[in-house]
């Protein structure tokens, strides 16, 4: 396994700068904090140039993992809580020093002329949604 260059990696716990050994039981490196002992594992070389994602792949990547999460029958409440969560955090992250709070206020069924969709309308929809 190639060596790593110097590549500096922030602990996320602490902030302190995250040391690397190569892992003897895997082909991993394993970064290692010095001040709090958290570890994180990287299974790629860290000199392994990676391609950026964009906002495009990463909404594709989130899209396909809420279809696994629906058809491994996680309820839609919980995958709301979460994805609330990681968003506020994501919010405070960009605004330090503030707290936000996210909030979904249910505005009851849209007035249209059609019917209110059936179980397989749903899941059609479901199904369908992105693909656009």
């Amino acid at each position: 396994m190639q060596r790593p260059t110097s590549q500096n990696r922030e602990c996320s716990n602490c902030g302190n700068e995250l040391m690397w050994t190569e892992s003897h039981t895997s082909k991993a490196f394993v970064y290692s904090c010095s001040v709090c002992h958290y570890e994180e594992v990287a299974t790629v070389s860290p000199t392994a140039s990676q391609k950026s994602l964009t906002t495009a792949e990463m909404a594709n990547q989130l899209k396909n993992l809420l279809k696994r999460a629906h058809a491994d029958h996680i309820e839609s409440e919980e995958i709301i809580n979460i994805l609330r969560a990681e968003i506020e955090f994501e919010a405070e992250m960009g605004h330090l020093g503030r707290r936000v709070l996210v909030q979904i206020i249910d505005l009851g069924f849209q007035e249209t002329n059609t019917e209110i969709t059936n179980d397989r309308n749903s899941r059609e929809t479901l199904h369908n949604h992105g693909t656009n």
